[in-house]
């Protein structure tokens, strides 16, 4: 695997410009303020980002998924998101912005949660964006989170806490919006169904906001995980064959996992 360090190149470099394209296209705007990292900060980041690479793709390996492959960039971005995976130069690699990576459960929930990304997309190009309504779309956000989600978890060996949330919260807190989407499932499964198709002002399943409700407050995510969970479990699929699905049965195998959890 090939970790390519775009922290010290400029936009002259093409391949540097054409990713910075597509950041502020996706994840941040030309009008956001670049975040700083000390030398000694981002040298030590860098070296946790590869090593936890090297970890993962060990671990994907042992989960029967092809992760030798793979490409990963790591850059100081506008503290939006931690990351996840586009196309660059004809191949989907994973990208991680270092500003966001603040403790050891970021590292590990993270990296492999954006390998998955560009893992799935380049296994089935279909679940991959071109326009911000693609990227916002719930059905599709549903499955490629909750698949990465899932196979976080699984490489690592986390909680669902970690595997949710990194160390972006703390244990108690995290714990607490599982239990607040556990006992609000049905709503939550309801909210996604109903707007499988939609591309939802603010994206709010899969964007933290501090609202008590967590159909408005990443609730997309506990929801992902969960879907994939029972397919793993239930139907016994595993995540080479999940990763693998076409778009459309794939999308058909959650939303009949949705309605499994409708009616528990």
């Amino acid at each position: 695997m090939r970790l390519v360090d775009f922290t010290g190149k400029r936009d002259a470099d093409p391949e540097r410009a054409a990713f910075q394209t597509h950041y502020e296209r996706f994840w941040s705007s030309p009008e956001g303020t670049q975040a700083e990292l000390e030398p000694a900060t981002l040298s030590s980041r860098l070296a946790a980002l590869g090593a936890q690479l090297a970890a993962s793709e060990r671990a994907f390996n042992d989960l029967g998924l092809p992760a030798s492959g793979l490409d990963a960039v790591a850059f100081v971005g506008r503290a939006t998101s931690n990351g996840h995976a586009c196309l660059l130069s004809g191949r989907f690699i994973a990208w991680y912005a270092l500003e966001q990576f603040l403790t050891p459960q970021d590292f590990a929930a993270f990296v492999p949660h954006e390998l998955a990304h560009a893992l799935h997309y380049a296994l089935v190009p279909d679940f991959y964006f071109t326009s911000a309504e693609e990227q916002r779309c719930t059905g599709r956000q549903l499955v490629t989170e909750g698949l990465a989600t899932r196979v976080a978890q699984r490489a690592g060996s986390l909680s669902p806490e970690v595997a949710l949330w990194g160390g972006h919260l703390e244990t108690g807190p995290a714990r607490l919006w599982i239990s607040r989407c556990r006992s609000s499932r049905r709503e939550l499964v309801r909210f996604i169904l109903d707007n499988w198709a939609e591309s939802l002002p603010g994206n709010p399943l899969f964007t933290y906001n501090h609202a008590e409700d967590v159909a408005r407050n990443r609730g997309g995510y506990y929801a992902g995980l969960a879907a994939t969970a029972y397919l793993e479990d239930v139907e016994k699929l595993s995540l080479a064959e999940l990763l693998g699905m076409p778009r459309f049965d794939a999308e058909q195998a959650y939303q009949r996992a949705l309605l499994k959890m409708l009616a528990a």
